[in-house]
């Protein structure tokens, strides 16, 4: 969070959001809702010492699910997050960058609204700011061609978080042996619409 901090601190000095509210409307209980994510230079290890990092905004709606990436209020706070990965190996060689794109929502899981002390750390958060953890499939393209499916699960400390919760975007790439799971740092955002 720290790193998305400064972008969303300058960010929110530059579109004049300044300090935000630091709770959700009465309706952020409700199972129907829509929330965009944003997730900034955020990686994640495999087993084998392999390292993805994951860039990009998107919206999602529950009941009905379905999920976009469309960043919505992400991008109007922050500017466009462009949907990336890049795969390094251990050296750190480039094996594969491309693009990801959201095809169907899985779950999602709110930690609740970022905290007064949380809004204050970071010097104002957008309206409508939380924690929690989502996971989706996505389709992953290389050179515009479709290489493969995954599962990609970003996860946002704001709020009241689950105690082995960590900043993170993880992703599980189908039908290889690429599972990065290992949270190296991330830097993550829901926000509420």
């Amino acid at each position: 969070m720290k790193r998305f901090a400064l972008v969303m601190g300058s960010s929110i000095l530059i579109a004049g959001l300044g300090s935000a509210v630091s709770s959700l409307p009465a309706s952020a209980g409700s199972k129907t809702a829509t929330l965009d994510f944003g997730t900034v230079e955020s990686f994640a290890r495999a087993a084998n010492g392999d390292v993805v990092e994951l860039n990009g905004e998107g919206t999602f709606t529950l009941q009905p699910k379905s999920i976009s990436g469309d960043g919505g209020t992400v991008k109007e706070a922050f500017g466009e997050i462009p949907r990336t990965f890049t795969h390094r190996d251990a050296a750190g060689n480039v094996l594969a960058t491309g693009i990801w794109e959201p095809t169907a929502l899985l779950s999602y899981r709110s930690f609740g609204p970022a905290t007064p002390e949380q809004n204050a750390f970071f010097g104002g958060l957008p309206t409508g700011s939380e924690g929690g953890k989502v996971m989706f499939k996505v389709a992953l393209y290389v050179d515009g061609v479709h290489a493969h499916d995954g599962i990609l699960t970003i996860v946002c400390e704001l709020g009241q978080p689950q105690p082995n919760a960590v900043e993170a975007s993880l992703l599980l790439v189908q039908g290889t042996q690429f599972n990065f799971r290992g949270a190296v740092h991330g830097d993550n955002i829901f926000i509420r619409r």
